[in-house]
């Protein structure tokens, strides 16, 4: 996220030099007031003119200008209250790492270290100047990362359920062979009791887990010591067996031995000695796309959008501009900030609503949809391929709690962010002129 962030900027003002003296000229003053910080009215401008000069990169889309400035405003904001939190952290940010995110932005630009210096040169915008503001943009990301990451948290009852809801549609048909050792309480067992039991259960479980042979064990524990009882369960599916070994068996292969599982009759230590008609394959289907994109903050209107994208469509239809161009030309979704330029890739579509999944069924490869419409903005879709996919080897790679924290990720962002606004004193100056 931070190196997107700062290639947006420093591409935006390297590749356009209309904008380089725009506020040569420009009277200063204060137009926000941050906690104890001031934003000068020129800070505004100049971060309305980033925004601006990506149009222009970009697209020849006319931007409403309160649009554009609130934009601004909600960024610069966001940006100080971010930077004011530095000082009860000591991020370090070494001049090393400065220097390497130079390095990727000069690699992505494929230029030297001396063209990169005669850009900012030719910019007006001084070396050490840029470095410094580099050096912010790095501590302020690495702030807000952070402050998200602490706040982000998955129970293990919802990682747990997550797990569940994806797996047991597809494991309900196995069937299990377990063996099952029981170690049992009595009915009005006292704490002592307890603490007996749970240590002979754990006691079993090791040496089940160090490899002793499962009639060794029995041998001692079940004819010899008569501590321990022994349970089978041929021929079960999951759905017959105690609910409480589903944590177990949704993950288990054969031979893994469980945890001691307490249930009210004692304690359970599960062995898989079979599993079978397992199914092997859950087919689905996959969708390769390229799209258009118009985020809703530059639309003045749905339909004159519609109006547009349906004539970009035409356009590409009659072969009189590529898909490719089309992208580069009126798409805002940024190339510098996205290596695939417009290129989604491969997906599923549990995510999307039922008028995209009806749209892509219907689509055939390389056809183009008609202008849709989404809470983000608005697309024009080209359908590049499709392809079937085996969700059980996919579910074998899934991180389960990687993928939660992604989605979580961005919720508690937005909620940081507001809250982070709601304890502050923002004083908004001029805001409509």
């Amino acid at each position: 996220m931070l190196k997107k962030k700062i290639y947006f900027f420093i591409i935006l003002i390297i590749f356009n030099c209309d904008y380089s003296y725009s506020f040569e000229y420009f009277i200063d003053k204060i137009s926000l007031i941050v906690n104890n910080q001031i934003i000068l009215e020129s800070d505004i401008q100049n971060m309305m003119s980033i925004i601006k000069m990506q149009m222009k990169l970009l697209s020849n889309l006319v931007v409403n200008r309160d649009v554009l400035r609130k934009q601004s405003i909600k960024y610069l904001i966001n940006n100080r209250l971010i930077f004011s939190l530095s000082k009860k952290y000591r991020f370090n940010i070494t001049n090393k790492e400065v220097l390497d995110d130079i390095s990727n932005i000069i690699n992505k630009l494929n230029i030297t270290f001396k063209k990169f210096k005669f850009y900012l040169f030719c910019y007006g915008i001084d070396y050490c100047v840029y470095f410094k503001y580099l050096k912010r943009e790095i501590l302020i990301s690495k702030i807000l990362d952070y402050e998200i990451s602490k706040n982000v948290f998955i129970p293990y009852e919802e990682l747990n359920l997550f797990k569940k809801d994806i797996f047991y549609k597809y494991i309900k048909n196995n069937v299990y062979f377990l063996r099952c050792f029981v170690i049992p309480l009595s009915e009005n067992y006292d704490c002592k009791e307890f603490a007996l039991k749970q240590t002979l259960s754990n006691e079993i479980f090791l040496k089940l887990k160090k490899g002793i042979k499962f009639r060794d064990i029995k041998k001692l524990y079940v004819d010899h010591l008569k501590l321990v009882k022994i349970i089978f369960f041929k021929n079960k599916t999951i759905r017959s067996l105690p609910v409480i070994f589903e944590n177990f068996l949704i993950n288990c292969r054969i031979g893994d031995v469980s945890y001691p599982i307490k249930s009210a009759v004692g304690f359970y230590i599960v062995n898989i000695k079979d599993l079978f008609n397992k199914v092997k394959k859950i087919i689905f289907k996959e969708f390769c796309i390229r799209h258009i994109f118009i985020p809703n903050y530059f639309v003045k209107n749905d339909y004159d959008m519609f109006l547009k994208l349906s004539l970009i469509k035409k356009r590409i239809e009659f072969d009189d501009i590529s898909f490719d161009n089309a992208i580069n030309i009126f798409s805002m979704d940024n190339k510098f900030l996205n290596d695939q330029n417009g290129y989604f890739g491969w997906f599923g579509t549990d995510h999307l609503n039922k008028i995209f999944k009806t749209v892509l069924s219907n689509l055939n490869v390389m056809q183009i949809s008609k202008p849709l419409k989404s809470s983000m903005g608005w697309h024009l879709i080209q359908l590049l391929g499709i392809r079937t996919v085996n969700y059980l080897h996919v579910l074998e790679q899934i991180k389960f709690y990687d993928y939660l924290y992604k989605n979580k990720y961005f919720e508690i962002k937005e909620l940081f962010l507001k809250k982070l606004n709601k304890l502050s004193y923002i004083k908004i100056y001029n805001e409509n002129e």
